[in-house]
């Protein structure tokens, strides 16, 4: 018997959120599938990239467009480069109206391995493309993109997606958290979709690590913008990504909130080791990483040449 969704009812839906877990543990995943879905108006199968924003997170962390079933990893992990990520003439063009219109235009960069890296520019002027990119969400028109090694455009997209399951991380404006799951269920998701053993532990060490431990059975709607933000970190770091990708991770917080949010991030990537790029507007916040690049027109321009001394400072 399955319910509205294609998948076998929930067996822990009357139950607290506090008891979730142990053999139970898979439910977190297909509550998950089927809020989306439920969402979506659909019983198509999870969404590929490109789709609903609120979907990212699931399309993400699936292995593959079957549902519940977990592929084993591709290939061995590549030893990790000196440069984590190289754009080499990196164009990206679509048709607008009755022209064509090269977003990301001729980019070329490198980002060295465990560090911190900026990429700012006005509205329109190509970021949020090119982390797209970066992702392997979107392909080049011409131009290559490496992540770890790996020309992402030589990928099939089940391929680019199991990439993105086990080296990238993101983080992102809204949070795009799951409102039906608990801060502990959302950050639980991305390692049970994987298969990995340790969910709650893990979860639970992370959302201590982040300020949260007496958060975790909390639903989102309970938590504050900034607290809220904080699961998104946890959530992110939970595969323990080789990339985190960021997209204006504190703009739609005040002030305050988004430097203890922009202090717990670079906090996180120094000890975890990773492989910051950081989209924002802000000057100030992009000073603090350790290299980047601003965008104009689809361009890439250096950035301002002391933008490196907040970072020293911090």
């Amino acid at each position: 018997m399955t319910g509205e969704t294609g998948l076998p009812p929930d067996p822990v839906d009357t139950r607290s959120a506090a008891t979730l877990g142990g053999p139970e543990r898979t439910s977190v995943a297909i509550r998950c599938v089927r809020a989306v879905r439920r969402a979506e108006g659909s019983n198509a199968p999870p969404p590929t990239p490109g789709g609903a924003p609120r979907a990212f997170l699931v399309e993400s962390h699936f292995t593959n467009r079957h549902r519940n079933t977990v592929v084993p990893n591709p290939s061995p992990p590549h030893q990790t480069p000196m440069a984590a990520i190289i754009a080499e003439s990196l164009t990206r063009i679509v048709r607008d109206a009755d022209r064509m219109l090269a977003i990301v235009d001729q980019v070329s960069f490198a980002v060295s391995a465990g560090t911190s890296f900026s990429i700012t520019g006005p509205s329109g002027s190509g970021k949020s493309t090119l982390l797209s990119l970066m992702a392997g969400l979107d392909a080049p028109s011409s131009g290559t993109i490496r992540v770890l090694g790996e020309d992402l455009a030589a990928l099939g997209e089940e391929d680019r997606t199991r990439f993105r399951g086990r080296h990238i991380g993101f983080v992102f404006q809204s949070h795009q958290l799951m409102l039906q799951l608990t801060a502990l269920e959302n950050v639980m998701l991305p390692l049970e979709i994987q298969g990995k053993a340790g969910a709650r532990r893990i979860a639970s060490e992370l959302l201590g690590e982040v300020g949260l431990a007496d958060r975790l059975h909390h639903f989102p709607t309970t938590l504050s913008g900034g607290e809220q933000q904080r699961v998104g970190l946890a959530r992110a770091y939970a595969t323990q990504p080789r990339v985190l990708l960021a997209d204006e991770p504190t703009g739609s917080l005040d002030a305050q909130t988004g430097e203890r949010i922009t202090a717990l991030l670079f906090e996180l990537q120094r000890n975890h080791g990773t492989t910051l790029v950081l989209v924002t507007h802000d000057e100030e916040l992009a000073a603090r990483c350790e290299a980047g690049i601003r965008l104009h027109a689809g361009k890439s321009l250096p950035r301002d040449p002391g933008a490196g001394s907040a970072q020293r400072m911090r």
